[in-house]
């Protein structure tokens, strides 16, 4: 391997072994093959790694899902979501209370949990979730909790689905990532609102059931 920046040193050897001494062409020669057998060790190591481009794109993957959304964007898909149903659902609740129901709501900050599907993740930052407390006075004592909390997919496409789940993290709404962004449905809030009094007449059935098991066992006693 002779590069152009070594034409004076070869010149030079050569006229150097015209008058009979061979050695500075031998080492000129020798130097020369030592760098070709760099240069391709070099290269061998070289075609063993991936490009550039490829580990950018790769990195690129640990934050734009499949459906070209960011994990911020789909965090906050679910947490509007999550307003939505449980805005909804407490305020059904809410306005049971009176003298013979008590009736407390409040959502906040937390994390851990279950989840519904193996595919979900919660948020990655400010997870959020929210209980809902009613109970019944004597001679029918009785309380009933509900928990919820929302998921959103590892790795969200386009018509992946977004997840109200309970705390035994079994889903109780779902919904598409393309009912959120980059709008809300209208259709969606409908939807939200029929799911709202499906739970809200399931609870408060669980309740008087609960009560009225409690009532006959006080008038039983």
């Amino acid at each position: 391997l002779i590069l152009l920046e070594s034409r004076s040193q070869y010149l030079s050897a050569l006229m150097q072994a015209d008058a009979g001494n061979y050695q500075p062409f031998v080492d000129f020669v020798m130097e020369r093959a030592f760098d070709s057998i760099r240069v391709f060790e070099e290269s061998v190591l070289s075609a063993n790694i991936p490009s550039t481009e490829e580990a950018f794109a790769e990195l690129k993957g640990f934050y734009v899902t499949k459906g070209g959304y960011t994990h911020q964007q789909i965090d906050a898909a679910g947490l509007q979501l999550f307003d939505m149903f449980f805005s909804a659902v407490s305020k059904l609740f809410n306005e049971l209370s009176n003298q013979d129901i008590k009736v407390s709501s409040s959502a906040g900050g937390s994390s851990g949990g279950k989840l519904a599907r193996t595919t979900s993740r919660f948020a990655i930052n400010n997870q959020k979730t929210g209980q809902i407390t009613m109970s019944t006075k004597a001679p029918a004592t009785a309380s009933l909790s509900k928990a919820f909390s929302y998921e959103v997919p590892k790795d969200s496409g386009r018509e992946d689905e977004l997840i109200i789940n309970d705390a035994g993290g079994h889903s109780v709404f779902e919904a598409r990532v393309t009912e959120l962004i980059p709008t809300v449905s209208p259709a969606l809030q409908i939807r939200i609102n029929m799911a709202a009094e499906r739970i809200y007449s399931n609870g408060v059935r669980e309740l008087i059931d609960k009560a009225k098991l409690q009532f006959q066992k006080t008038i039983k006693s």
